[in-house]
């Protein structure tokens, strides 16, 4: 470490109240850490109330905004919006995710919730939901509705994706994987097979039999999968560990094959625990 002289802690007992470390730092040619070093060894201690340095200064002066009630300008606004896009496109998923839940928490804590501030909050709207019923009767609006959530919704776990991987070897380009079409994009299958008229679910026992809507999703879909004439086979996966997938795996297999055979001639659906 570089010898501090008398010049430079008269320097720091003058200006420490008044500039910054960085300011302190440039003016003596040292690093922050050794200044902030030096300043406890001599015990003196920034107060809170520091006066305005030439630094912020300037800076106030540059952006107007800051000071109070003065409101942003909107070429203000569009460059934060420009950097707050690209800041969402580097930044990880799981650390905004985090941020979000601090956001929606607060916002609980401080009463601004804005659906509880609603004044439709807990009620239904008659002319919207009779409008999605009109839209969703046409087989090329749920087309559109199918390209968008391809894009953007979660796509399977990774034991589905196994589960496909391993019927792959077995029934080669017979399988379908997040199939709409067999449904006519009304319900996504996870795996299908249309050649022999089998559809395979693979259903997490947290979201599936704990979400009481969703389950009553789940037994809609599997009326119309029997009303098209087809059979299903549901896994419940219950934290199983890799043995039991392997069976699991195997028995799947054993079933697509003899599903259509006089054994199982009055089950329309098999579920798998």
């Amino acid at each position: 470490m570089k010898k501090w002289y008398k010049k430079e802690e008269n320097y720091l007992k003058k200006n420490y109240l008044k500039l910054t470390y960085n300011e302190l730092a440039q003016a003596l040619n040292r690093n922050r850490k050794s200044i902030e070093w030096k300043l406890n060894n001599l015990n003196l201690k920034k107060s809170k109330f520091i006066p305005i340095s030439n630094i912020l200064k300037n800076y106030y002066e540059s952006n107007l905004h800051h000071a109070k009630g003065i409101p942003k300008s909107k070429e203000h606004k569009e460059k934060i919006s420009d950097a707050r896009k690209k800041w969402l496109k580097n930044i990880d998923s799981e650390v905004l995710n985090k941020i979000y839940k601090k956001m929606a928490r607060t916002k609980r804590i401080e009463g601004t919730h804005l659906g509880e501030k609603n004044p439709m909050y807990g009620k239904k709207r008659l002319d919207l939901s009779n409008r999605n019923k009109e839209q969703w009767a046409n087989i090329e609006y749920r087309k559109k509705i199918k390209s968008i959530l391809s894009k953007t919704i979660y796509k399977g776990s990774k034991r589905q994706k196994n589960l496909y991987n391993y019927l792959l070897n077995h029934f080669r380009n017979k399988i379908i994987y997040n199939d709409w079409k067999s449904l006519d994009y009304k319900y996504e299958l996870d795996i299908s097979i249309p050649s022999k008229k089998i559809a395979v679910e693979w259903d997490g026992y947290r979201w599936h039999y704990q979400n009481k809507d969703v389950e009553k999703k789940d037994l809609i879909k599997n009326n119309e999968i029997l009303n098209k004439g087809w059979k299903f086979i549901r896994i419940k996966d219950n934290h199983l560990n890799k043995s039991q997938i392997n069976e699991i795996n195997k028995q799947v297999v054993y079933l697509i094959n003899n599903i259509h055979t006089p054994e199982f001639k009055y089950t329309g659906g098999i579920y798998i625990e």
